[in-house]
């Protein structure tokens, strides 16, 4: 909905159901789908000629709430609640580009499943790192050659029950990247 011709507010109710992986052919989860409920609700603004004629100013804010239940796709679990926010911004001149994004999402497994279940109430091992990223641009030659720099930060996460391998905790890290395309 458009409460002006620069803000608006959004919404999402979506259903999903994934088929079983090739791996599943030999186990009992060939005839299981593993099912997903998403709710996402945020505000937006899409302005023009905000500080000079001929620019733009865009922000988007998310919340989303998902449910997947029935799962296949992770050992152990069965039940998971995850939410989170997501933030985009990005300014464009003729002069120059900013893109601004952060994440933040949590997870929660809400029933274990099989051998090896997970607790109820443990963190969600593969959720990823809350993240903040900043792009600085400028294109020339008719926008054909777009030149930037990009920071990507990740915080230290450490809302997981694994401690070895790609699901441990992990310590913060920032990349920086600069591009000529």
């Amino acid at each position: 909905y458009d409460f002006t011709d620069s803000f608006g507010v959004f919404g999402t109710a979506a259903y999903n159901e994934n088929l079983p992986w090739l791996d599943d052919l030999g186990n009992s989860f060939i005839d299981q789908s593993e099912k997903a409920r998403t709710y996402e609700v945020g505000v937006s603004y899409d302005g023009f000629d905000v500080f000079s004629e001929g620019d733009t100013l865009k922000a988007k804010l998310t919340y989303f709430d998902t449910s997947i239940w029935d799962g296949t796709t992770y050992s152990g679990i069965d039940d998971v609640e995850l939410d989170g926010f997501e933030l985009e911004a990005s300014y464009a001149s003729s002069a120059f580009y900013v893109d601004f994004n952060a994440s933040q999402a949590r997870g929660i497994v809400t029933e274990g499943a099989g051998r090896r279940a997970v607790t109820p109430g443990s963190f969600f091992s593969y959720t990823a790192a809350d993240t903040v990223q900043l792009t600085v641009g400028k294109k020339f030659l008719d926008e054909q050659l777009d030149t930037s720099f990009e920071v990507t930060h990740a915080f230290a996460h450490d809302r997981t029950t694994s401690t070895t391998g790609a699901r441990a905790p992990s310590e913060a890290y920032t990349v920086v990247d600069a591009s000529l395309g």
